[in-house]
């Protein structure tokens, strides 16, 4: 019994349809407890297909987002953020899934804002028959007129968190006419786990050169799809 309590503490997975999405890990340990330790090795997600992942490195030292199983590492380096493919790496939270097959829908020019694209998200899973209480991850694929983003980068001698400091704290700013990809994961019922108490979304970012991944703090599209799982219809 002890064992499975542990199991359930540190892996949740969360059923919806016929997708698993699964979480080591929380953000809430980081914010309350000051728990930056690492919950899960990439390495051992390797050989899963059709993967998509997000979170933050072991110690708060970068951002991470896998893409079809490709890792992609954002970190400071001299200053500067830069990326590494490799899942020769830790997280100190990892919310992930596999998904095999995705449906496309555009998004539309009214959408300007991170809050704006929630609800949009949010609208239209529930039109294609998903619940907005399943867990679920989703792209944002194509041109961005601006992204306010991050790459964590913590002071291991801080013990005082907060999420200004979070974003402040290595590399930060914002892009203008960015073409790229955000993965994000939708949930109305894991504030604390893998979105803050203020959203029901988290999100990071690469461009299409894959030269850059980061969190995406807020977001402003010009001409992007939405793709969410499908699931056989």
């Amino acid at each position: 019994m002890r064992f499975l309590t542990i199991i359930f503490l540190f892996s949740i997975s969360i059923v919806g349809f016929s997708q698993e999405v699964h979480t080591s890990g929380a953000l809430k340990n980081a914010m309350k407890k000051g728990d930056l330790s690492a919950h899960l090795s990439l390495d051992s997600l390797k050989t899963k297909k059709n993967l998509y992942a997000l979170g933050p490195l072991e110690g708060l030292k970068g951002e991470i987002i896998i893409l079809n199983s490709e890792p992609l590492i954002g970190f400071e380096k001299d200053q500067k953020p830069v990326v590494e493919s490799s899942f020769n790496h830790k997280a100190s939270m990892l919310v992930w899934a596999q998904v095999e097959e995705w449906k496309e829908i555009k998004i539309p020019a009214s959408v300007r804002s991170k809050k704006e694209l929630e609800n949009f998200i949010q609208k239209t899973v529930q039109e294609n028959g998903i619940s907005s209480s399943t867990a679920f991850p989703f792209l944002v694929e194509g041109e961005f007129s601006s992204v306010d983003w991050h790459v964590v980068n913590w002071d291991k001698n801080d013990t005082e968190h907060s999420h200004h400091k979070h974003k402040t704290s290595g590399p930060h700013g914002t892009k203008t006419d960015l073409n790229g990809i955000i993965l994000g994961f939708y949930s109305d019922h894991h504030k604390g786990v893998f979105t803050h108490h203020t959203t029901n979304i988290h999100m990071h970012i690469t461009d299409n050169s894959h030269s850059f991944a980061a969190h995406a703090d807020d977001v402003t599209p010009s001409d992007v799809v939405l793709k969410i799982p499908s699931y056989g219809d």
